[in-house]
């Protein structure tokens, strides 16, 4: 990848936006700090919002050439929690973005989906538990608690649509 590709795809991300997910997100940490249980709607609407979302997540480029023309190999930005679990840092918006991260001019901004970070966190070789998203602002931690409850309700919305059929397997008759 050239370094003008890499431009391109940063003027690109910049201008990405959350709006819908951000507006549940502080609902849910208002629930949260009021100490009150959201409405089920909420937390449909996090999870359906969240699916949509382009994230933006900052890294450090570490090689420009990957293997085909058009990659390069990256190093995502992450937190450690007090018992030394480690997660991914994304963040809906730019703005928010700027409010967490001193200088974004030293780091490389790229856009990444719920899918993408389910991708990195099920390889048997990712260090992390899960991911932050607007660390140090509505700081909603996605861990594997909450990954499994996504999945189930996944699961469950294509079960519901058609999309997805169980088959039960008839053993011994």
């Amino acid at each position: 990848m050239t370094q003008e590709q890499l431009n391109a795809i940063q003027e690109q991300t910049k201008k990405i936006t959350n709006p819908k997910l951000l507006e549940v997100m502080r609902t849910l940490k208002k629930c949260a700090e009021e100490k009150t249980n959201p409405e089920p709607q909420y937390q449909v609407d996090y999870i359906d919002n969240l699916m949509e979302a382009r994230l933006l997540a900052p890294v450090t480029v570490t090689d420009m050439s990957g293997e085909n023309e058009n990659q390069m190999k990256v190093q995502f930005s992450h937190l450690t929690n007090p018992q030394n679990e480690k997660y991914f840092m994304v963040f809906t918006d730019m703005e928010t973005m700027q409010k967490n991260i001193n200088d974004i001019s030293k780091i490389c901004i790229i856009a990444v989906t719920y899918k993408d970070l389910s991708a990195m966190l099920s390889q048997p070789k990712c260090a992390m538990k899960g991911f932050v998203i607007n660390p140090f602002t509505e700081n909603i931690i996605c861990g594997p608690k909450q990954a499994e409850v996504i999945a189930n309700y996944i699961r469950q919305k294509k079960f519901n649509s058609g999309e997805l059929t169980v088959i039960n397997e008839v053993t011994g008759v």
